[in-house]
């Protein structure tokens, strides 16, 4: 799984930490999809690792068969 901050460090001018909302966009694979890419954006409050995993897990349990997260992108 990649973890990608390069829209929010081009928007902000620094990379996110601590506290607050974020949105993440997570890219995700899953065997009912073939080959296709899929999009979720989650968003939620705390640091910015706990939203991290906030929003791989809300992925997870959405209950996609052969689930496998790309990447995980912080959004301005």
């Amino acid at each position: 799984m990649r973890y990608n901050t390069e829209r929010y460090l081009f928007a902000h001018g620094k990379t996110p930490r601590g506290f607050g909302s974020w949105v993440m966009s997570v890219d995700f694979a899953t065997a009912e999809h073939g080959t296709a890419t899929v999009t979720r954006t989650v968003a939620s409050r705390g640091t910015v690792a706990e939203s991290r995993a906030n929003a791989v897990r809300q992925i997870r349990s959405e209950g996609h068969k052969g689930l496998r997260v790309l990447e995980v992108r912080v959004e301005p």
